[in-house]
């Protein structure tokens, strides 16, 4: 599959719709913007960076920046990604990098004091997101890669079921955190389940909010709403009165959410004090709930939850 191919078609036949909007950084992006976006960062990860097939590099990064730097990127280049999660902290992170062999590291900016002499000492080579005065000369500036590079169609074709696209370390929640490897079909077949399942309600006007992770199971509703012609919204902190604020300003329709959140929600009487009625679906997971929250979450949004959950396979 060549992937240029496949999103020049989808910019075409969603060429109106936003596709990517980082509600922070104030980005909005259409499909064809996001389409020429992610050509740039592909050609740049490969004329650049020296990134090829058998390469690995690391995300270590907020999830407006992970929303660049992600699908559809990398289906357009041929190198591994490590979706990492900035909350494991440098330790947990040198093992990962360790593990893998990666080359580069997209990290953000304000981190690189805590993890400027642990990437150069693995000789990483490393990309900073954001612009800053004063950045090492040792530090490659993100924006300014992506300005020099091409926004035209390439001719990378990946095999869907061999080609490995993507490295995930799983929670750890039963010993150190073990690392899955993910090719094109296993992200098909993860929109699959979302689009046979009638009650996630997938189309051209879904407005899916992630604020869980991008590097995690935030992520799922991310590929089906793009791949629907829908928008993703993306915040960066689990701070739910601008995730309510922006549910509101934003009319989004589809969210993820853990259960702990959910139950602040109730606490804070959120739907009293925010115009949430444009909610269709809410997904949550990764913890049990309990029963008589459901309940009252039922009373105050809606039949509009839908319970996602993993498991490992050995």
């Amino acid at each position: 599959m060549n992937f240029c191919r496949v999103m020049a078609a989808m910019a075409l036949r969603y060429k109106d719709n936003l596709a990517v909007i980082n509600v922070e950084r104030g980005r909005r992006y259409t499909f064809p913007e996001y389409h020429r976006l992610t050509n740039r960062i592909a050609n740049m990860c490969r004329d650049r960076l020296g990134l090829r097939h058998g390469g690995t590099a690391m995300l270590i990064l907020d999830n407006d920046n992970f929303s660049l730097v992600h699908l559809p990127a990398i289906l357009k280049q041929e190198a591994a990604f490590v979706f990492g999660n900035l909350r494991d902290g440098p330790e947990e992170s040198a093992r990962q990098i360790d593990y893998v062999g990666a080359e580069a590291v997209f990290i953000e900016t304000r981190m690189l004091a805590a993890y400027h002499d642990l990437l150069k000492s693995r000789g990483c080579t490393i990309v900073a997101m954001d612009r800053e005065p004063g950045l090492p000369d040792d530090i490659l500036c993100f924006w300014d890669l992506v300005e020099a590079a091409s926004d035209a169609d390439n001719d990378v074709e990946l095999d869907l079921r061999e080609h490995i696209v993507r490295l995930h370390f799983t929670s750890g929640t039963t010993g150190q955190s073990k690392c899955g490897m993910y090719t094109p079909d296993h992200f098909f077949a993860c929109n699959d389940s979302f689009y046979i399942h009638p009650d996630f309600s997938l189309d051209e006007t879904t407005r899916y909010l992630a604020l869980a992770p991008l590097s995690h199971a935030s992520s799922m509703p991310f590929l089906a709403s793009f791949f629907t012609g829908g928008a993703t919204y993306t915040l960066n902190t689990p701070d739910l009165a601008a995730w309510c604020k922006t549910v509101q300003e934003e009319r989004i329709t589809h969210a993820l959410l853990v259960p702990t959140l959910l139950y602040r929600l109730l606490d804070m009487n959120s739907t009293e004090v925010y115009d949430l009625s444009s909610l269709r679906t809410l997904v949550y997971g990764a913890a049990p709930i309990a029963p008589a929250a459901v309940g009252r979450l039922v009373e105050q949004f809606g039949q509009i939850f839908v319970q996602l959950y993993g498991r490992q396979r050995r």
